[in-house]
């Protein structure tokens, strides 16, 4: 569904009279979206204008919505993604296929080369928050598949 297909965090509220006892006089909110899908954008944003609206004309608010900014989702490059598949599996590493959603640097540097991202689990899932912690273990993996991917990177016949 397209509700799989993206990820959301509201990273930042401001409310005027921030206080528990006082209902706000205007409050400011903003959401960071990503999917794999450009189309889903379109899609969330109909949808996140029409909740948005159908509060505001329920409670008599105003609203007013406007776009930080938008970058297109980065297709990270399958023939290295199976590389690095390979190098787990003849490893013995366990692994999972993820989308990069986040906005990391790798987006970035896909706009001059090919740029995979090679995730490691974080402890109870928290990353981006002050609880983020990964086990050492699981970071000397990490550079462990990031070496011999590079290897066979730089061995193979293109």
């Amino acid at each position: 569904s397209k509700e799989e297909e993206i990820v959301g965090t509201v990273g930042k509220v401001d409310i005027t009279r921030n206080q528990v006892n006082v209902v706000p006089g205007h409050m400011e909110l903003e959401v960071d979206l990503h999917t794999n899908h450009p189309e889903i954008f379109k899609w969330i944003d109909g949808e996140i204008m029409k909740t948005c609206k159908a509060v505001a004309e329920r409670r008599g608010l105003e609203i007013s919505v406007s776009q930080l900014s938008s970058e297109p989702p980065i297709m990270l490059p399958e023939e290295i993604s199976c590389i690095i598949a390979e190098v787990c599996q003849a490893s013995h590493i366990s692994y999972l296929n993820m989308p990069n959603w986040a906005g990391h640097d790798a987006n970035h540097m896909a706009k001059i080369t090919k740029t995979p991202v090679i995730f490691v689990p974080s402890r109870g899932g928290m990353i981006h928050c002050p609880q983020e912690w990964t086990d050492e273990e699981y970071l000397e993996l990490g550079v462990k598949v990031l070496a011999e991917t590079l290897v066979r990177l730089a061995n193979r016949d293109e």
